[in-house]
């Protein structure tokens, strides 16, 4: 059993005489009875996270830097890839785009392709297969690719069976990478993907098939000069969960982490709700707690991370035309584990092995 608290695990002995604790308290009728739960699961974390910090000494005060993510220029003498892909539902109507530039953040080629129907990781590998073609076309010789997608970078780097049903699309894009050139895979984040996102989202207007641009096409101008101009941007962040008390204790958790956190539910009045949409809206550098329900019909633009938590992936669907349409399936994480509640989810995991966690503490 692990308890966190900012970078601090409290190890499974402690958790045991906490337990032991509990255990007798019960026994001999010193706990009481519980009548608010969310009191009770917040007393007795601040209990234990007391107890860790007087043993090692820490104040109690967690310092953490906001980083901005941008699009960095490759080093001298090579060129940087960046491939997306996008899709209307998952599966769904899908396109794909990239781009190839210089140190100086020249365009050295790009390209959109309407792939037609198709999910989103598919979507993605054609979309790297393509960037590869070209920047072989273009005789490059070191090329950084970059993708934002976890799931692409690990299917390149680690492989993937034979009997897997992307195998094929992995396999065309080995083709490339065998090849005589050097090639560095990374993943970024989708603020330093932004050109090759707006390439995908431009295929939507055009016909089937792929499209090569020797010049940056119009509409992504803007784009490409805030790239150049060294432009950055924190991440906007959307948690959903399931019930109004769920709501308040994940929005306490992750103050007590020094996070920049609001909440939003029902409960709470109309003028508060409204000015902490638009709060979150303005900065882009604050995570949204909200009851799932209280959103419905609200346009939240250029949420980077939505977060799911409280049901089965099954049972869920979420209407990301009412987050502004920016978020991918793929960039929609889900909190759950059967049999186990959200309190062992948040109080229970290991921070270096949640990839929640990460998400969330790093501020990206």
């Amino acid at each position: 059993m692990f308890l966190i608290r900012g970078n601090y695990i409290v190890s499974q002995e402690r958790g045991s005489k906490w337990g032991w604790k509990w255990r007798c308290g019960n026994i001999f009728g010193s706990n009481g009875r519980c009548r608010d739960r969310v009191k009770f699961i917040k007393d007795l974390a601040q209990e234990v996270t007391q107890a860790h910090s007087s043993i090692s000494g820490d104040s109690g005060s967690v310092m953490r830097v906001e980083r901005l993510i941008g699009w960095t220029a490759p080093t001298d003498g090579w060129l940087k890839l960046n491939t997306d892909g996008a899709s209307h539902g998952n599966p769904g109507f899908a396109t794909a785009g990239g781009v190839l530039r210089a140190a100086s953040g020249s365009w050295s080629g790009g390209f959109a392709v309407n792939l037609g129907y198709c999910s989103a990781p598919v979507a993605e590998l054609w979309g790297v297969y393509y960037g590869l073609f070209i920047a072989w076309e273009r005789r490059a010789t070191r090329v950084e690719l970059e993708v934002d997608s976890q799931i692409v970078v690990g299917f390149l780097k680690k492989g993937i069976s034979d009997s897997h049903p992307l195998s094929f699309l992995v396999r065309l894009c080995y083709g490339f990478l065998s090849k005589d050139w050097i090639v560095r895979i990374n993943h970024v984040y989708r603020e330093a993907n932004r050109l090759a996102d707006g390439l995908a989202n431009y295929a939507f207007s055009l016909p089937l098939g792929f499209h090569m641009f020797d010049v940056p096409p119009d509409c992504v101008n803007s784009i490409m000069l805030e790239d150049v101009s060294g432009s950055t941007r924190p991440r906007n962040v959307i948690i959903f969960c399931t019930t109004v008390m769920v709501t308040r204790l994940v929005a306490d958790l992750l103050g007590k982490l020094s996070l920049n956190v609001r909440e939003i539910h029902f409960r709470k009045p109309q003028s508060y709700r409204t000015r902490v949409s638009d709060e979150f809206r303005k900065s882009k550098s604050i995570i949204l707690v909200t009851f799932d329900v209280s959103v419905h019909g609200v346009d939240y633009p250029d949420v980077s991370l939505v977060v799911q938590m409280g049901l089965p992936l099954d049972n869920i669907s979420i209407d990301l035309a009412e987050l502004g349409g920016k978020v991918k399936k793929e960039k929609v994480y889900y909190c759950w584990h059967r049999g186990k509640s959200i309190f062992y989810l948040l109080l229970k995991t290991c921070p270096s092995q949640s990839r929640l966690y990460r998400q969330l503490t790093m501020r990206l």
